[in-house]
């Protein structure tokens, strides 16, 4: 799957055979589109391309009149805008030209320069190298790494038919005193378990509660603990962006949550009760999480994103894969602190950054706390609030939900009913990895209490595309006293 496109600006495509230099070049790796007459340049905006490849000059379409060569310049300039990185290739380099550029205001984020004759000695070497693959690559991931870097997306590169495989963890719940005693110094055991099995994930999923409530000190253990599980699972040093998480219930800090319920005497130097609380720092309480988000990730985004820290991840988009945030303790309050729910707003901003046509090939992995079984019906409010839920599924086009919460595995697909979408969605919600049977949940097909575990998801790939197949293979892996072993 050729998963980028490149718009090619060029008045030599067809007078100077050129076209045929950049399909030998780049038509291997990329999806090629052209302007290949000044009265298609109004036809850039319209032409969806993830990078373009501009000639500096172009007389051809213009004349021999400097003037009009740069107003023409400008006016292409001016038409790709902050659309994608822009490689500006040209057989005239001058310090005229080069003014033209200076002159523009940045107005592109031009990536790479080159002379004309380096495509045309590309082209040769192509035509009588046996090593072409090598060739290629030398421009094309140059290529590649400047569309992924514009895209913020990650700049490790993954095999066309490599799989993608996610550790998946819920439910640590740092500083709660129901942590299993036999879990202890379980980061070590499990990343040699990992190795010892072949398994080397590529994602670490944290779907909520990785603290118990949302303190310091518990937020100190999980960084501590989680980056020395990082270390021994991910064959590699930078690993902060393949760590992947949402908050759970115990995340939110409830002192944190309810400032509004109280005011400051500055006459008296003490709080008072707040008779009218207006929820303006009920967002406050996830402050905590953002904190430890940041510390895993390092990912700065987590302070500038909504405060409902429910948004899309693209980093890895050209592997296939889009992950989707879902905090479903957003409207979780010291007055309803077992609501589970979502806005409107949050959801309705999530639409609004997806771009439906490029969700053919992607496979969309959901992220959140709580399953179907908890939005469905609140325990506080009985409200049904499954079915806004489900239409975000549907409408997202998502593939896997991956959840927690109740402690213990769970495995199903969508609701042939539900929606178009849904029915070939695969639902799983991993056991927690902690906590001691007083907090888990009952195998009611074995008549006996779950034991503490964790799920790998492999994910198979094709031509560059993860496959959507129901027989995705989901490995559940139950922990027992200091034993691993396959539960499924």
């Amino acid at each position: 799957m050729k998963q980028y496109t490149l718009l090619v600006i060029d008045d030599g495509l067809v007078s100077e055979n050129r076209k045929a230099e950049y399909e030998t070049i780049l038509g291997p790796r990329f999806q090629l589109k052209y302007i290949e007459s000044g009265s298609q340049i109004g036809e850039i905006p319209k032409i969806k391309a993830d990078a373009y490849i501009l000639d500096m000059v172009l007389d051809g379409w213009t004349g021999n009149r400097k003037k009009d060569q740069q107003n023409l310049f400008i006016e292409v300039v001016d038409l790709i805008g902050a659309r994608g990185p822009v490689i500006l290739v040209s057989s005239r380099w001058s310090p005229e030209v080069v003014g033209w550029l200076n002159n523009s205001n940045g107005k592109i984020a031009v990536c790479h320069f080159y002379e004309w004759a380096e495509f045309q000695d590309m082209a040769k070497r192509l035509q009588h190298e046996d090593d072409k693959e090598n060739l290629h690559v030398s421009i094309s991931l140059n290529i590649e790494k400047e569309i992924n870097k514009f895209n913020n997306r990650d700049l490790t590169t993954k095999d066309q038919d490599e799989s993608i495989t996610i550790l998946h963890l819920s439910d640590l719940q740092f500083g709660d005193k129901l942590t299993d005693l036999d879990s202890a110094f379980l980061q070590y055991s499990l990343a040699a378990f990992l190795r010892e099995k072949k398994i080397y994930p590529d994602f670490l999923c944290l779907t909520g509660d990785v603290t118990f409530k949302g303190e310091l000190k518990e937020i100190e253990m999980a960084v501590h603990w989680i980056n020395t599980l990082c270390k021994g699972i991910f064959p590699f040093e930078n690993y902060k962006s393949r760590i992947l998480l949402v908050p759970g219930n115990h995340d939110v800090n409830m002192v944190l949550n309810a400032a509004d319920t109280v005011t400051y005497n500055f006459s008296t130097k003490k709080l008072t009760s707040n008779k009218t609380p207006q929820k303006q720092f009920q967002s406050y309480g996830l402050l905590p999480f953002k904190e430890l988000a940041y510390a895993l990730t390092q990912d700065p985004s987590w302070f500038t994103i909504q405060n409902d820290l429910c948004f899309i991840n693209d980093r890895f988009l050209h592997w296939g894969v889009r992950f989707i945030h879902l905090n479903s303790v957003v409207e979780q309050s010291w007055a309803s602190p077992k609501k589970v729910d979502i806005p409107e707003s949050a959801i309705e901003r999530i639409y609004k950054s997806l771009h439906i046509h490029e969700q053919e090939d992607l496979y969309t992995i959901l992220l959140s706390h709580h399953g179907k079984e908890d939005f469905e019906i609140n325990e506080d409010d009985p409200t049904q609030r499954w079915g806004k839920i489900r239409n975000v599924i549907d409408g997202t086009r998502t593939n896997l939900f991956l959840y927690g919460h109740r402690h213990g595995f769970n495995t199903w697909y969508g609701d042939n009913e539900e929606g178009t979408y849904i029915k070939h969605t695969k639902f799983h919600r991993t056991a927690t990895l902690m906590l001691n049977e007083k907090a888990r949940e009952i195998d009611k097909q074995n008549n006996r209490v779950q034991n503490r575990g964790f799920s790998v998801i492999t994910l198979k790939r094709e031509n560059g595309a993860v496959k959507k197949s129901r027989d995705l293979e989901i490995a559940e892996y139950e922990v027992s006293g200091a034993k691993i072993s396959r539960r499924n």
